[in-house]
């Protein structure tokens, strides 16, 4: 099968830096990672592949408007910016892809050593260097978004895009588009040779092992395909994909899979119009989303138990988001993985120089002066914004929640949103049966984790979610994973491909890990004057502190 490489240069005009000179200033390449899953260096599923694509992040590494390379075979210098690669006293010159100020593209020589090493970046005659983690295979599932979360790149045969509106059935044989699955034969700057790599490959829909026919290069350099058979078992709009090369996975992504095609659906999430981008119908749109939610938290390690901390809260958010905001998929709509998934993103901060978390500007709606609560029984509860903050956020603090209907309100209204009234039903939470087994033990990262609970409402949907820290230089670094299944199922098996994506915790200042086990409730629909799509949810978990082994 032959495509045009997926790159990632539909977001790079909001990353351009003002134009200013760049003469004599030296290149400062900061970070090294795979274009496709973007996992942080210090995570244990981090390393770029020889023979793959990679990108350096930073500043002065290039031209202030992007300059992609014409033709192929890739040139080893583009627009004066040049690569070169050194592990183990060997150096070799990576062939470039594109380049720009902020951050270059280029492919990793096939012949590139593995080990330890780094990446010298030359522009106009003076350099910066950064280090590389290089590895044999380790594979990045492009996204849709190109963050490396959220909906994979899979396409038909007839190289469609599977969507929610678009999905795939059982027994499809689908493409995965990425990089890293490891070296060729052959230059890394001309057209490849196909045929399958020796990377020991896994691909994992939904937890279940699927058919793998075909992994290889595409008909570009660094770009490679995953031909596979979609399992039977998998179904909804956000169902896991993962790929395993040895003991090391992916990132994690989800696709659309529904038993006769067309629009996917998932009991545990709003009905599919509202999964879409809907500019094609009505420009921007308004969100109203109002959360129920308790947590009893333990302190606890292995040896030093500490009584659980139980908090009550309640939230509404009220926002208008413009077409090319939706675009993004940066909407307060709820993507809960599929029934049987799980779902894996990871953070980074800085201890010394937090690092702004990039964030959509939406228009934030009036819905009044207060959000009334109105528990089964007791005094209500008021929700309002903050002194001085943007409207459309309401908060408020409950005591413990009791089981059964709660009611919100909005009195007459605000100036965006009309009077409105919600209720929802909290139902008893599940029980965790197994806790103290793992908390005493900790989890093995190389094995499947066997969560069991007791009672729970059955409308709702179990959740186990995880995560994990550890410090990475001057950085806390980390990973969380969530994963749906059946309340009434009383158990569910979080896989190996999930845990092995979690950083190991230790007993170091800024490690720590984290195991919780509750349920959630379907989102409930309402209305209310001014808003297109409006929901209201409840949750209620327990957990604590783990060690990840």
């Amino acid at each position: 099968m032959r495509v045009a490489p997926k790159l990632p240069l539909a977001s790079l005009p909001a990353l351009l830096l003002s134009a200013t000179c760049l003469f004599a200033q030296s290149p400062i390449p900061n970070s090294v990672q795979n274009p496709a899953s973007n996992i942080l260096p210090g995570l244990p599923n981090f390393g770029i592949a020889q023979g793959s694509i990679f990108v350096v992040y930073g500043a002065a590494l290039g031209p202030a408007t992007i300059v992609v390379s014409p033709s192929l075979p890739l040139l080893p210098t583009l627009s004066g910016t040049s690569v070169q690669v050194t592990v183990g006293g060997t150096t070799v010159s990576a062939p470039m892809i594109y380049t720009l100020q902020s951050q270059i593209a280029a492919v990793l020589p096939s012949n590139t050593p593995i080990g330890t090493g780094t990446v010298t970046v030359t522009y106009n005659g003076v350099s910066g260097t950064t280090p590389v983690q290089v590895v044999k295979s380790n594979f990045g599932i492009s996204t849709v978004n190109e963050t490396g979360a959220g909906p994979a790149v899979v396409t038909f045969g007839d190289y469609t895009l599977v969507t929610a509106t678009n999905s795939a059935r059982p027994g499809d044989t689908l493409v995965i588009w990425g990089t890293g699955l490891g070296p060729i034969t052959g230059s890394d700057a001309a057209v490849p040779t196909t045929g399958d790599l020796e990377a020991p490959l896994k691909v994992y829909v939904g937890g279940i092992e699927a058919d793998v026919v075909y992994h290889g290069r595409s008909g570009q350099p660094g770009l490679d395909q995953i031909n596979f058979v979609v399992p039977k078992g998998a179904s909804g709009c956000f169902v896991s994909l993962v790929v395993q090369t040895g003991n090391v996975v992916s990132n994690t992504t989800s696709m659309a899979i529904a038993t006769s095609g067309g629009p996917c659906s998932d009991a545990n999430g709003l009905p599919v119009p509202d999964l879409q981008d809907p500019t094609n119908t009505k420009g921007a749109v308004s969100f109203g989303v109002i959360n129920l939610f308790q947590e009893s938290v333990s302190g606890s390690f292995a040896n030093a138990p500490a009584p659980p901390t139980v908090i009550g809260s309640a939230s509404a958010t009220f926002e208008k988001f413009t077409p090319s905001q939706l675009a993004t998929g940066a909407t307060p709509v709820s993507h809960a993985a599929s029934i049987g998934s799980c779902l894996v993103s990871t953070f980074r901060q800085s201890i010394n120089n937090p690092i702004p978390v990039p964030s959509v500007s939406a228009t934030g709606l009036d819905a009044g002066p207060a959000i009334e609560v109105r528990p089964p029984s007791g005094n209500p509860v008021n929700l309002t914004g903050l002194a001085g903050a943007s409207p459309g956020f309401y908060s408020g603090t409950l005591t413990t929640l009791s089981p059964g209907s709660y009611r919100f309100t909005n009195g007459t209204g605000g100036a965006d949103v009309g009077a409105f009234t919600a209720t929802l039903n909290f139902a008893t939470p599940a029980t965790w049966a197994n806790q103290a087994a793992i908390t005493n033990s900790g989890v093995d990262r190389t094995q499947p984790l066997r969560v069991t609970w007791t009672g729970g409402d059955s409308t709702s949907t179990a959740r186990i979610q995880g995560s994990s820290t550890v410090v990475n230089g001057s950085d806390i670094i980390g990973a969380t994973f969530a994963c749906s299944a059946s309340v009434a199922a009383g158990e569910f098996t979080v896989p190996t491909a999930v845990l092995l994506a979690m950083p190991a915790t230790g007993t170091q200042a800024g490690s720590a890990g984290t195991l919780m086990l509750g349920t959630a409730s379907n989102p409930q629909l309402f209305t209310a004057p001014g808003l297109d799509v409006a929901y209201v949810l409840s949750g209620s978990f327990s957990g604590g502190r783990v060690i990840f082994k």
